[in-house]
């Protein structure tokens, strides 16, 4: 219901608009994180800076970085700060399936490897959360994968998002859809959550009553 919702509010401004187009790399800056190898501190080395790092794993097909999986990352160096995520930075996942995460104050301050983009919005045109949305759709993410039909590892080109056209709908239409998704994915975990108390609950339930029929014989 929610992404008929969406699409329905998308397909009507897009319509008032006149289907007109911009270009995510004229609205947001764009770049690729660390390749590590060049910073990475060698088993001989004494001195070392301790990172957070994120990794493929921790990014969930969802997009919800699971904390669980961020691992550790030993620098020879002080490493410059806009290879951190920030608030509100959209970071890309390069090889399939294409996942977009939004950074909030929960997720700053952690290294982004090279196998990601980060895009980093001008907050007056392009909302964040509309271009996580947007990312995550099927119908974009059928667009990334025919883009790297050609290629056999199946990663995409950062320069891809740079000149990735998107509907040009007004900034409060954006904000209406990004909130739209926010909704929906806490709804999605509160669900989830249920539904493993649930089985919790069964499991401890059918355990008891086999316990008891065990005590009968």
């Amino acid at each position: 219901m929610i992404k008929f919702y969406c699409n329905r509010l998308l397909f009507s401004t897009h319509n008032k608009k006149g289907g007109e187009k911009m270009k995510v790399g004229d609205v947001a800056s764009l770049r690729t994180g660390l390749v590590l190898s060049r910073k990475q501190a060698s088993v001989n080395d004494e001195k070392y800076i301790n990172y957070k790092q994120l990794t493929l794993k921790s990014i969930s097909s969802e997009g919800v970085i699971i904390s669980e999986d961020i691992e550790n990352f030993k620098s020879k160096e002080q490493l410059k700060e806009d290879y951190f995520t920030q608030k509100d930075d959209v970071v890309i996942r390069l090889s399939h399936p294409y996942t977009a995460v939004l950074i909030d104050e929960t997720t700053k301050g952690i290294l982004i490897p090279s196998h990601f983009v980060v895009v980093r919005c001008d907050k007056t045109k392009l909302n964040p959360g509309y271009l996580q949305w947007l990312i995550n759709t099927d119908k974009v993410r059928n667009k990334i994968s025919l883009s790297t039909s050609t290629n056999s590892l199946g990663t995409i080109r950062p320069a891809f998002f740079s000149d990735f056209e998107i509907d040009e709908i007004s900034l409060y239409n954006q904000i209406k859809l990004a909130e739209i998704n926010k909704l929906a994915k806490k709804e999605l975990e509160l669900l989830t959550e249920l539904k493993e108390q649930k089985q919790k609950y069964f499991n401890a339930l059918t355990n008891k009553i086999q316990k008891e029929m065990r005590k009968k014989k």
